[in-house]
């Protein structure tokens, strides 16, 4: 089992002090920023072994399912930003009629909780000194200062942060319907295409057992909100 978490659980680490990196959970942009700092490993790390301490990146599942979506939508339809609301609709309803077969709805970005790090919850509980934050703990200092002290290895926070925001900010720059990490603050068209697959999450009978898991997985996080492993 310690193979698999070591070869599967994605992140980056020191050798004392991992983060997860699962897909909408902000990996990219922590893969790439601390790519250029040499005592983090962000390629190739499932061939060393999770160190023992590690830091479990969440996020509210609906919002995560509903943003890898629309991310799936944008492979399928490589014009969305240009494709008007009722088009939309239509590309959502065939792809719900889909479901059972491949679906933008169940693939990829928009699994339902079997990818990123659910399926080790109960190995990292056990075996390693697991901490668990909201996605949105990333852009604070006080979230870097934590891993500071938990890692004397990581670079200090007054080495990084503030170049780390300035690369928050650039990227937002680059895609105007992404903030740091989550739906965007404002109208912007793939924050519209949000909207839409939240609401016909929320409604559509064809998706209610999509609900129920994610909801399911979502409890499992609130819990951990209340427990002293949150940070």
């Amino acid at each position: 089992m310690s193979t698999n978490i070591n070869g599967n659980l994605r992140r980056i680490q020191t050798q004392n002090l991992a983060i997860t990196t699962s897909n909408k959970h902000g990996s990219t942009n922590l893969v790439n920023f601390f790519r250029d700092i040499d005592i983090i490993n962000t390629d190739n790390v499932q061939e060393l072994k999770v160190p023992k301490t590690v830091i479990v990146i969440t996020r509210n599942e609906k919002d995560r399912w509903c943003s890898g979506v629309v991310q799936e939508l944008s492979r399928l339809k490589d014009d969305l930003d240009e494709t008007d609301k009722d088009a939309v609709y239509n590309i959502l309803d065939r792809e719900a009629n889909s479901l059972g077969n491949k679906s933008i709805f169940t693939f990829d970005r928009s699994h339902l909780g079997d990818q990123p790090h659910f399926p080790y919850i109960i190995q990292l509980l056990l075996n390693y000194n697991t901490y668990f934050t909201d996605i949105l703990s990333l852009n604070k200092k006080s979230f870097w200062e934590k891993v500071c002290k938990l890692d004397n290895t990581w670079p200090r926070v007054n080495e990084f942060f503030d170049d780390w925001i300035n690369f928050l900010h650039n990227q937002s720059k680059l895609y105007s319907h992404k903030t740091f990490f989550g739906p965007p603050k404002g109208e912007s068209k793939r924050g519209e295409i949000v909207k839409i697959v939240r609401g016909m999450l929320n409604t559509d009978k064809r998706l209610d057992f999509i609900s129920r898991i994610l909801d399911a997985r979502q409890i499992q996080i609130d819990d951990l909100k209340e427990s002293n492993m949150w940070i």
